[in-house]
């Protein structure tokens, strides 16, 4: 059942990452003016702790912005033999909760509510999918005649600059095959 909301919601956006499953729910019953940040909503229910923090781990005010930190039993409790990748995304607060670190700049409204203002870091996601820029980067660079590469986001979609120019697309395509998961295989 869904607490976040006095009533009957009209669910709209569920925000959620793969570490943390579904967590925040988006009732749009009022729609936001243009221009203005997506609503991320509230957590779906009191065992999910949704935490705006700042850069030494401590809250900030209502209104900035700071990173979403999330805690609750819908959170795994670690990477799968990735010990690294563990202890990047998984901190220890100084209230003493360990917290997901979702990489998602987020502020806590003045009705609590959580608005998206942005991303860190190099991973995005592309349809659906968390993808790493510096590894999609590191492949480019591998690639016979690239000495310099850069890809960025473009859409729904990657794309990337190398230098110098006349390495075929068709390489550089093959080198990714080679070295990047294949995703369209998990869709």
């Amino acid at each position: 059942a869904v607490t976040a909301f006095a009533g009957t919601p009209s669910i709209v956006s569920i925000y959620g990452s793969t570490e943390a499953s579904s967590t925040l729910v988006s009732d749009l019953r009022l729609p936001g003016a243009p221009g203005e940040p997506p609503p991320l909503g509230r957590p779906l229910d009191d065992s999910i702790d949704a935490a705006v923090l700042d850069e030494s781990l401590q809250p900030v005010e209502r209104g900035d912005a700071g990173m979403l930190h999330l805690s609750g039993p819908q959170l795994f409790t670690e990477y799968f033999k990735d010990p690294e990748g563990t202890a990047e995304a998984f901190v220890d607060c100084p209230d003493g909760r360990r917290r997901y670190r979702t990489s998602d700049m987020v502020r806590c409204e003045q009705d609590e509510s959580l608005t998206f203002d942005g991303r860190t870091g190099d991973v995005v996601k592309v349809r659906g999918f968390r993808v790493d820029i510096r590894e999609v980067e590191a492949a480019v660079g591998s690639v016979p005649g690239v000495s310099n590469a850069a890809v960025a986001p473009v859409g729904d979609a990657l794309a990337a600059f190398v230098a110098p120019g006349g390495v075929s697309t068709r390489e550089i395509r093959d080198r990714l095959e080679q070295q990047l998961p294949d995703r369209k295989s998990t869709r």
